[in-house]
């Protein structure tokens, strides 16, 4: 009696900032928010770094820490069978469900997980794209490939698309759960993405046309924004990579139905929102109870009213990842970023130690910037110092401030990565605590080939001693 019957078409692109999606399908967005009256998620705002961290929140509520072990070569783990994944509470519900994505060997629950031993949906793309990987015309692997990202003449991102409506067609006297995720457009370079745009509208309007959105929550998002490349490399896309493409699509008889779930949906907007309160979402569909609390504080369905002073600590965002902040450059030569740089470069080589055989050793090569990092209501305005031995910070005005989160980008060598990290000085203890979530914002390539089958949750900070060597340019 609670369920509100809404079918759930979720469709997600790899890499694509609110702002990119408009860049580069304009077509598409004008028709979702002229036409389709969709709602964008302004202030959608990641959790976690890359495609893992946003959709094991999204589709669990939970992040992969506070989940089961799932990662491979860990000396207890599990399938990812173990996850509470929605869509299983969508099948006792009497749903049909798909899970499709593209490129299987970057799959999000294969890359560095041990993937599943039960087929999860009841349609699953993932045996087809293991063809389409191991044949030589439609090889994933292969950049130089003129053919890769179709499969004969057909786009691959048009093979998923019709795949994802097929199933709309077949199942439509049944309640559908569908997830497609593509990334062979935009997961290296954002702007192959362009090539979608007349795709996926031609798939929305046959949607609309034909009436399979008349009981459908549409979402399309993306997962995060650029992660790497020149745009990762200004304050422009370190916004971006943290504040993806969301949106929801909601009938336009269900909304007159329930104009309380129109009206908070809508004054929801422009509001602090992340991928737990998607999975709240997803739950509400199947139980819908006004004004509905959840037990994970951080956590809001979006058909709720989100209240206008939620922070990110509120939201369960880590100040790396927050972009409800203030920035304010630093001196890359100040005492407190040189030592926060270098237990940035420590903290990495922690984690490849159990590995010292196969990756180098990592130094501070060059700190390319240094901010200093503030809750916005704060605003304060850091002055470096203000005693001999640098225990008491100085801002533009006297403030009790014991400690401050510094974010840097530095260079390292061997290799050439650049990471930005995170890290709180207590000016008072002299202390440097390093965020784990540190981002890798140029590509690492083959660097980490050595650990790739066996350690993949390391690439990033992996340079193995051993690499192969480069081929002449004839």
């Amino acid at each position: 009696k609670t369920a509100l019957g809404l079918h759930v078409l979720m469709f997600g692109f790899d890499s694509t900032s609110r702002l990119n999606f408009i860049r580069k399908l304009p077509k598409t967005y004008r028709y979702m928010t002229d036409i389709l009256g969709t709602v964008v998620l302004t202030g959608y705002n990641i959790v976690g770094d890359a495609t893992t961290a946003a959709l094991i929140p999204m589709l669990t509520g939970q992040t992969e820490m506070e989940l089961p072990e799932v990662r491979k070569n860990q000396d207890v783990s599990h399938s990812v069978d173990v996850y509470p994944l929605v869509w299983k509470e969508y099948k006792k519900n009497g749903y049909a469900t798909l899970f499709a994505e593209d490129h299987p060997t970057m799959a999000v629950f294969n890359l560095r997980l041990n993937g599943f031993e039960q087929q999860p949906t009841d349609h699953y793309m993932r045996p087809y794209w293991l063809e389409v990987e191991y044949s030589e015309s439609g090889s994933f692997s292969d950049p130089n490939n003129t053919y890769a990202r179709c499969i004969g003449s057909k786009p691959k991102h048009e093979v998923m698309l019709d795949y994802v409506r097929d199933f709309q067609i077949e199942y439509k006297d049944l309640k559908r759960f569908s997830f497609g995720f593509y990334s062979d457009l935009s997961h290296g370079d954002i702007n192959p993405l362009a090539y979608a745009d007349d795709s996926m509208l031609q798939f929305l309007q046959y949607l609309y046309r034909d009436g399979y959105l008349k009981n459908t929550m549409l979402v399309v998002f993306g997962d995060h924004g650029a992660r790497y490349g020149k745009i990762r490399s200004t304050f422009q896309g370190r916004l971006e990579e943290r504040l993806p493409f969301m949106s929801v699509t909601l009938p336009q008889e269900f909304l007159k139905t329930y104009p309380d779930i129109s009206r908070n949906l809508k004054n929801n907007a422009d509001k602090l929102t992340t991928p737990f309160d998607i999975h709240s979402t997803l739950l509400d569909i199947l139980n819908y109870k006004e004004n509905s609390v959840y037990p994970l504080y951080r956590a809001y369905s979006l058909f709720q009213e989100i209240p206008e002073s939620r922070t990110c600590r509120d939201a369960g965002i880590a100040t790396h990842w927050c972009t409800c902040m203030e920035w304010e450059e630093l001196d890359t030569n100040q005492d407190h970023v040189v030592q926060a740089s270098r237990a940035v470069v420590d903290y990495i080589n922690e984690q490849t130690l159990p590995y010292r055989s196969l990756c180098a050793q990592l130094d501070v090569a060059t700190i390319k910037s240094a901010d200093l990092v503030m809750a916005n209501e704060q605003v304060l305005r850091f002055n470096g110092t203000r005693d001999d031995d640098q225990r008491l910070a100085r801002f533009g005005r006297e403030v009790d401030v014991k400690h401050a989160d510094i974010q840097v980008v530095i260079e390292t060598s061997p290799g050439n990565a650049l990471f930005e990290a995170t890290v709180t000085v207590s000016f008072e203890h002299q202390s440097y605590v390093v965020s784990p979530h540190i981002s890798r914002i140029n590509k690492y390539g083959n660097q980490p080939h050595c650990i790739m089958d066996k350690y993949p949750h390391i690439r990033q900070f992996c340079y193995c001693k051993s690499q192969p060597a480069l081929r002449k340019k004839r």
